[in-house]
């Protein structure tokens, strides 16, 4: 069903939808209630009711995105009049490319009647865990971030049905946007996804196809077909010409102003110069989001070549980062683009020098850490603590355990899954070791034994990663 057949059907059905569900509007206070449902230990159970014609338009259809107005059932719950779309770029072209069905989800709780949310949720989305045997990258490198200090989305597990029949184990995430925005940032923040647009015309550059064998040629494309323009993406300051920016303007999720434009516009000003820094930044917020990301080490990120896959957040001036989507994390993307690193060169990767195929100009929310000293011993510092109160007490080990124990089940019955179930336990095995020699490498690194600078560092005092395999 198309968009305008979609709003056709929803005004010829609003009278049946005020019967039914009402307009009773969630007060501010009932906003926070959703952390229960991500909080709740358990694999929550949604059921998604389609029209036959509009589920079988939208396997055949998948990349156009279209909305579809859909009922949904959340652990007994109902909610008439969803939209539900598929979600995803690269990843849902390679699941069309494989003939599955098995695609990303986004629900929309909001989309249609302004006052309506899950709970406070104007959105989730329903990850499908492409790419990952673990289940878990996506998971667990939230939980690394957030235990960090850093932002990133709350997530938890759902068995999806679809009509009635089981689909399959999906990972449920909270959308980064306005409910985000009231639980984490009182609600005063500009919001953005920065994309530089290079990365969805590489989709339509003749012959080069977007599948799992062609992963390498499509990130090199950027520079064979593009150039090194990120359109501001990179946060980079490039003059004050808001069309310098469209990776980041084109991609907001908040409504923002030419003058709002122009504040960010005059922070990346200040991030270039190293000008009244606590002024244009979230100093500590920003540290310790690139704790737990350059622990993870996701590629397929600000980070990387792509430089994407954040949100970007603003406020009176002032820049931060919030985490998305990590299942290229964990090495993995790193070790596709340089097959010639071994795992105990990925492992041990330095902190202090977390770039692959970026020079440091290029990165400069992150180059301002590791260029002065007192920001560089507070990332340390932050560091530290992660590895003292996550890693080192044991909790990380017993909530990886306690997270397999609980989807287990699931995945081993899961009916559109990418992987045959026995390489869900040993791709666990490898993350958890992944985590544990990681953790241990980066206490050498802070202690002196080990150099943070990947290029200075002494093969002998490197942890031995040859045992762990991480793959897709």
């Amino acid at each position: 069903m198309k968009k305008s057949k979609m709003i056709a059907s929803a005004i010829n059905d609003m009278m049946k939808w005020i019967r039914d569900v009402g307009f009773k509007k969630q007060s501010p206070a009932s906003g926070p209630a959703y952390n229960v449902f991500f909080d709740d230990p358990k694999v929550h159970e949604i059921n998604i009711e389609i029209d036959e014609k509009d589920w079988q338009d939208l396997k055949a259809n998948p990349v156009e995105k279209t909305r579809y107005m859909v009922s949904v059932t959340i652990d007994g719950e109902i909610l008439k009049r969803v939209v539900l779309s598929t979600k995803g770029n690269a990843s849902l072209t390679r699941v069309a490319a494989r003939e599955s069905d098995r695609y990303s989800f986004k629900l929309n709780f909001k989309k249609l009647f302004t006052d309506r949310t899950f709970h406070g949720l104007d959105k989730m989305k329903l990850g499908n865990l492409y790419n990952d045997p673990s289940y878990m990258r996506d998971y667990l490198s939230y939980r690394i971030i957030s235990e960090a200090g850093g932002e990133a989305p709350l997530a938890t597990y759902a068995w999806i049905k679809i009509n009635g029949e089981p689909f399959g184990l999906y990972l449920v995430a909270e959308e980064i946007d306005k409910s985000w925005i009231s639980r984490t940032q009182n609600g005063k923040v500009k919001l953005y996804k920065p994309d530089p647009g290079w990365i969805d015309a590489s989709r339509k550059v003749p012959g080069l196809q977007l599948t799992r064998d062609t992963v390498l040629e499509y990130y090199r494309a950027k520079r064979a077909y593009f150039g090194d323009t990120d359109e501001g993406a990179d946060l980079v300051y490039s003059g004050d010409d808001v069309e310098s920016y469209n990776g980041i303007f084109n991609n907001t999720v908040t409504k923002a102003k030419k003058k709002d434009q122009m504040r960010l516009i005059q922070s990346l000003k200040e991030l270039r110069d190293r000008e009244n820094l606590s002024s244009v930044l979230n100093t500590d917020a920003v540290i310790r989001l690139f704790v737990g990301h350059n622990f993870t080490m996701n590629y397929d990120s600000y980070t990387g070549i792509t430089a994407h896959n954040y949100y970007l957040y603003e406020d009176k001036g002032k820049l931060s980062m919030a985490a998305w989507d990590y299942n290229d994390g964990f090495g993995l993307l790193i070790g596709v683009l340089h097959p010639e690193l071994t795992m105990t060169d990925i492992v041990n990767w330095g902190i202090d020098t977390p770039l692959c195929d970026a020079e440091l100009p290029q990165r400069p929310m992150w180059a301002w850490i590791v260029e002065n000293n007192d920001t560089l011993q507070a990332y340390h510092a932050a560091m530290g603590e992660l590895l003292e109160k996550y890693f080192e007490s044991g909790r990380f080990v017993q909530e990886i355990d306690a997270v397999c124990r609980l989807i287990r089940p699931y995945v081993y019955h899961d009916p559109t899954a990418f992987y045959p179930p026995e390489r869900f336990d040993q791709e666990v095995e490898s993350t958890k070791a992944f985590c544990l020699c990681r953790a241990e490498s980066i206490r050498r690194q802070l202690d002196g034994t080990l150099s943070a600078d990947t290029a200075k560092q002494r093969a002998a005092a490197k942890v031995d990663a040859s045992d762990v395999v991480i793959s897709d």
